[in-house]
């Protein structure tokens, strides 16, 4: 079963940087003078989230969220486009000259009888 890992974009990750930098500047100025420890647990996140942002932003590998399964569902695109291809075949059969028009039509009829 082929997995496809998902992780933050360039962009997501740029912007992730820049708002975790203000929040760390805020922590500095507000939080750690005062001793809020509150504060001074959210001036460490925003520490964290910028190391998580950057990594992803400089790296190409990146850090992925999570793993989507890569399969492709029965009912979905597969049967459409076995579907399709099957009226194609159908076409260039009778194109060639290996069935008649007869029974590419009641092939044809088969097929758009079937669920797409």
């Amino acid at each position: 079963m082929p997995k496809g890992r998902v992780k933050v974009s360039k962009s997501h990750s740029l912007l992730g940087m820049i708002i975790g930098v203000v929040f760390l500047i805020l922590g500095f100025t507000i939080a750690v003078p005062t001793g809020d420890r509150f504060g001074i647990f959210l001036t460490c996140a925003a520490g964290v989230f910028i190391l998580f942002y950057c990594y992803n932003f400089f790296s190409n590998r990146g850090v992925s969220l999570f793993e989507v399964d890569m399969r492709l569902r029965e009912g979905l695109l597969g049967e459409r486009e076995d579907f399709d291809l099957k009226l194609r075949k159908l076409a260039k059969l009778q194109e060639d000259g290996l069935i008649t028009a007869e029974e590419a039509e009641t092939k044809r009829a088969e097929i758009l009888e079937q669920r797409w």
